[in-house]
């Protein structure tokens, strides 16, 4: 036992060292730390040094004895305290002692593989391993990848570390298992090994893996996967094997950003995800000498002109640019990754009119002669109204009474008329009234134009389109019906005579093809002196002179919904007006003398495209008119006359647009109304319980039309059509004295042919030809005052 007795010499003395050294550590610490918690610690670290010593020794006095079995013991019982790498070589030795080869083996080996081992030692140690291998059997185990822990048998039994591992084991079959975390556990049944020999095993293991997909755009498009700069893993769409866990993967292509997405894989699970890359970006600069145009790209507004739109992706886009009163602008622009591109924009006035044919078309191609107003000009000159912005137009002249404004067209207004031969709309609507068929056009009207895009006035015969009262001419408001901003506008100001108003809008878009707008005002004028010779000497003006008289007080407001195809459109108009003139032999200078107008509509459309050659127009209204009328007489006249009126109807049309050709165009349509309610009262003040005027005559009006526009050549167009109306009017009188009355059919058929010619550029020649009509109003059939200033007529139907 010579080599076991230097061996265990050896060891006792590096335990002894190691025992002393710790000793003087304690003893530093306690002159450090009196009186601590740490002294305690101290004296505990101590007393394990001193167990393990002892446990040591005693290790080697049961060795120097043969027994072995209780040198085993107290070593282990060392090594336990104080590990202690020395210790080891003589558990080995007492192993070898015992024949126990196969632990002896495997711990000479543990000794051999530590890092602070000699080149003595390890001679003497591979010396000790190369004697114990002949009693035990080898078995040299690597794996690929290696670090996969080992088990034999079973795994309760605990790891024998991990590859690659050299194990000494009895002779014998076993079961290898590996394992490796991110691997599948892999197992070698039936592992033979004989004494004296080494058997070699090798495992690899097999990944753990799950799947993504990768879909999405663009196609092609580059993966790779937790390396952005490593090689290219697939494209896109496809499908990468993966570990589970969290995964980056990286796609790029030409044109576009590249996108960092990490993915989440559960094991043998399949995981999907969806990619759609960004183009890389630019920037247009949209140029123009017009200034706030709408600017939208690919139908979304992005800022009005001048204008510069960052953070557009690359790539082919639609350019457009809007202003109200010029031709929209279109253009498709090639934007390239971090590059500018200029667009210059030159908006063309706009000259386009629908109120010529029921649907847009330009100025030039209408078949009508025809004035355009824009907005431009509207808020250059500041029109306060309607009739204002008439004032300059060709062919048109004003008439007023001092009560209702009119215009008349081309030297025609007959007095007391009130313009029932002209026609006013707002975006297509009739606004005359339903009981004289007055054209209301000042402040009776609007109080403000601000949400007036444009005035389209329209001269001649348009009974064709329009029916009754399209005499002289057709003049239409036209207010906004595109996509708009964000905006809320409001003020004060004053205007004529004196006058103070009111206003206020705004409007928010709806989506890409819708819009909301809201606009009301108010407006109230003071009377003014009026002179009117023929009253000189009268009893309430002896002088002829009507103070503050003629003043009045107005309010509006109208409002339009558009989502795509469908519109609703409201409008309210009321209008209280002092006479100051005595008319219908009134008292002058009574300001008793007064008249309040109020108007509405609401309408809802419906105007889809349903082919690139068919375009369907429908609507439903509903409209309402009220008027009240006072009148101040002598008593012995009946003193205070009141006149009432209340119109309401309703009304459905349905209209279709025809295209078969690129030069020939087909409109057709129908219209119909119920008047359902028309009453007309009057009393006097003197016999209030004995009304002088009380008539309701309910009506249906039945319209059908077709019209067809054809370009025959570049400088020749056509356009005829023709309209059938009719009227059935409940019990109208048939004489005098009204004491008789029948229902009554009315009916009006009325063409219209026009030629356009276009001889030379900017040149054009419009014959036209036609017959227009107006049908006589409830007012006309009806009125009554018992021939105080007139009786109806019985001629007149």
């Amino acid at each position: 036992m010579t080599i076991a007795a230097d061996r265990l010499m050896g060891s006792r003395a590096f335990a002894t060292g190691t025992r002393m050294s710790l000793t003087v550590l304690a003893l530093l610490l306690a002159l450090f730390a009196v009186g601590s918690p740490r002294t305690v610690q101290a004296q505990q670290f101590t007393d394990v040094a001193d167990e393990a010593d002892t446990h040591f020794r005693l290790g080697i006095a049961a060795y120097r004895a043969g027994d072995f079995e209780k040198a085993l013991s107290h070593y282990f019982m060392s090594n336990r305290l104080a590990p202690n790498r020395n210790v080891l070589f003589n558990i080995a030795r007492c192993y070898e002692e015992l024949d126990r080869f196969v632990e002896a083996y495997r711990y000479y080996d543990t000794y051999a593989s530590a890092e602070d081992t000699t080149e003595q030692e390890l001679a003497e140690a591979n010396k000790a391993l190369a004697r114990v291998s002949r009693s035990v059997s080898l078995l040299q185990v690597t794996s690929e990848p290696p670090g996969a822990t080992l088990y034999i048998d079973r795994k309760e039994l605990g790891g024998y570390g991990t590859t690659p591992r050299s194990l000494a084991l009895a002779p014998g079959t076993y079961k290898i298992l590996l394992e490796r975390e991110g691997y599948l556990p892999q197992a070698a049944e039936g592992v033979v090994t004989k004494v004296g020999e080494q058997t070699e095993l090798k495992l690899t293991l097999e990944r753990i893996r799950g799947e993504v997909e990768l879909q999405g755009e663009p196609a092609g498009a580059r993966v790779r996967i937790e390396d952005p700069a490593g090689e290219v893993n697939g494209v896109l769409p496809g499908t990468f094997v993966v570990t589970p866990g969290e995964h980056k993967a990286f796609i790029e292509a030409e044109g576009y950003m590249t996108e960092e997405r990490v993915v989440r894989v559960e094991a043998n699970a399949h995981a999907v995800e969806t990619v759609s890359l960004e183009r890389e970006r630019g920037t247009i600069v949209v140029q123009s000498e017009e200034n706030d145009a709408l600017i939208t790209v690919d139908g979304r507004p992005v800022g009005f002109t001048p204008a510069v739109v960052d953070g557009v992706t690359s790539g082919p886009h639609k350019l457009a640019v809007q202003a109200s009163g010029f031709r929209p602008f279109a253009a498709s622009v090639e934007v390239l990754a971090n590059q500018r591109v200029v667009v210059e924009v030159n908006l063309e006035v706009a000259d386009e009119v629908a109120a010529a044919s029921r649907t847009s078309e330009s100025l030039q191609e209408a078949p009508a002669s025809v004035t355009l107003i824009g907005k431009r000009e509207i808020e250059g000159f500041a029109y306060t109204n309607v009739g204002d912005a008439l004032l300059g137009v060709r062919g048109l002249f004003p008439n007023s009474d001092l009560t209702y404004d009119s215009f008349g067209f081309r030297g025609v207004n007959p007095f007391g008329q009130y313009g029932n031969r002209v026609q006013v709309q707002l975006d297509g609507h009739i606004l005359n009234d339903d009981w004289v068929g007055a054209s209301f056009l000042e402040y009776d009207l609007l109080t403000d134009l601000h949400m007036v895009e444009q005035l389209e006035v329209v001269r001649g015969p348009g009974s064709v389109l329009y029916g009754t009262g399209a005499l002289f001419g057709v003049i239409n408001l036209v207010t906004p019906s595109q996509p708009l901003e964000h905006h809320a506008r409001g003020g004060i100001s004053t205007v004529e005579n004196g006058a103070v108003r009111v206003y206020a809008d705004t409007s928010a878009p709806l989506g890409d093809s819708g819009g909301v707008w809201v606009s009301a005002g108010g407006l109230e004028a003071q009377g003014q002196d009026y002179y009117s010779p023929s009253n000189l000497g009268s009893s309430l003006a002896s002088d002829g002179i009507a103070r503050e008289v003629g003043g009045f007080d107005a309010a509006n407001g109208l409002a339009k919904v558009w989502v795509g195809p469908v519109t609703l459109e409201g409008y309210f108009q009321q209008r209280d007006k002092q006479i100051p003139t005595g008319s219908f032999g009134t008292l002058f200078n009574d300001p008793r003398t007064s008249v309040l107008d109020r108007r509405a509509f609401a309408e809802v459309r419906y105007e889809p495209q349903l082919s690139e050659e068919v375009q369907l127009l429908t609507r439903a209204f509903y409209d309402f008119y009220h008027y009240e009328g006072a009148f101040a007489y002598l008593e012995s006249d009946g003193g205070l006359l009141s006149e009432t009126y209340d119109g309401h109807w309703l009304g459905l049309e349905a209209r279709t647009i025809w295209q078969p050709l690129p030069a020939a165009r087909l409109t057709f349509g129908s219209e119909y109304q119920f008047h359902y309610s028309n009453q007309e009262f009057g009393t006097a003040a003197e016999t209030p319980d004995e009304p002088y005027l009380d008539q309701v005559h309910p009506f249906h009006q039945l319209s059908g039309y077709a019209n067809a526009d054809w370009t025959l050549t570049s400088w020749l167009g056509l356009s005829g059509g023709v309209r059938f109306d009719s009227w059935w009017i409940d019990t109208l009188p048939i004489d005098a004295e009204a004491t008789q009355t029948k229902d009554q059919f009315l009916f009006s058929v009325n063409p219209r042919l026009v030629a356009v010619l276009t001889p030379a550029e900017g040149s054009v020649i419009k014959v036209l030809g036609g017959r227009a009509f107006r049908a006589p109003s409830v007012y006309e059939l009806t009125y009554n005052d018992g021939g105080f200033t007139q009786v109806p007529s019985p001629d007149l139907v």
